[in-house]
């Protein structure tokens, strides 16, 4: 007792945690299971890009696309991919069973088990990380047993591969509507030319321009 009286500080700052980590860690904590996954965000080729790559992706008319590399980023991490996820993945079900130990489950020791808390809790356990260099992103899920760390992954690229996809047709969309502009404007352009040229020839009678330019100049040179 005189030696704990002595080292109760160094008891409960040191031996105390210790213990009492080796005995949650070792006897209570449930298992973590991570499921990874990389992927690369394509979108059509929209602008010529210099060098060799460049050209073999302009060549198969895709190219990865950065900003659509973060609206993926930012949709996988926000509040509506969590409802979608919830919805077909059974999330919160997931992380609330009573498997589960009480401190890692949802939601833990907090009691609270409203939206913005799950949302808090999910941030925690997916994790995004972006590698500029070769614009391959990861995708880290964690859960509390294989098979849903993989369904949660698995959903999550589906609900990403869905969002790309939307996004490009929209873009597609939009190069269309362009070029059906620009056809139209040229078109209009032709006929105001073809109606201008019409009116020239009739006002004052000249019907084939290059041939009766030809006989005029003929006959310039002749009285030269």
């Amino acid at each position: 007792m005189a030696w704990l009286k002595r080292n109760l500080v160094l008891v409960l700052t040191v031996v105390v945690p210790t213990v009492a980590a080796i005995l949650y860690y070792g006897f209570v904590a449930s298992d973590v299971f991570i499921s990874e996954s990389r992927f690369l965000v394509r979108s059509p080729q929209h602008q010529t890009q210099g060098g060799m790559f460049g050209q073999l992706l302009q060549g198969t008319g895709l190219t990865h696309s950065q900003d659509d590399t973060y609206s993926i980023h930012d949709f996988i991490l926000s509040r509506d991919a969590l409802k979608e996820l919830d919805k077909k993945a059974a999330l919160r079900r997931a992380f609330m069973s009573k498997a589960v130990d009480p401190i890692n489950r949802f939601p833990g020791l907090s009691r609270d088990n409203s939206f913005e808390e799950l949302y808090r809790y999910y941030g925690k356990h997916v994790g995004v990380d972006y590698d500029s260099t070769s614009s391959i992103t990861k995708l880290t899920v964690q859960a509390f047993t294989a098979a849903d760390a993989h369904n949660i992954n698995d959903e999550l690229l589906h609900m990403s591969e869905t969002l790309v996809n939307t996004l490009n047709e929209r873009s597609r969309q939009d190069l269309i509507r362009f070029a059906e502009a620009e056809v139209k404007l040229a078109t209009d352009k032709a006929t105001a030319a073809g109606v201008a040229l019409f009116e020239y020839r009739s006002k004052h009678a000249v019907f084939e321009p290059d041939k009766q330019a030809a006989i005029q100049l003929g006959s310039v040179a002749k009285i030269q």
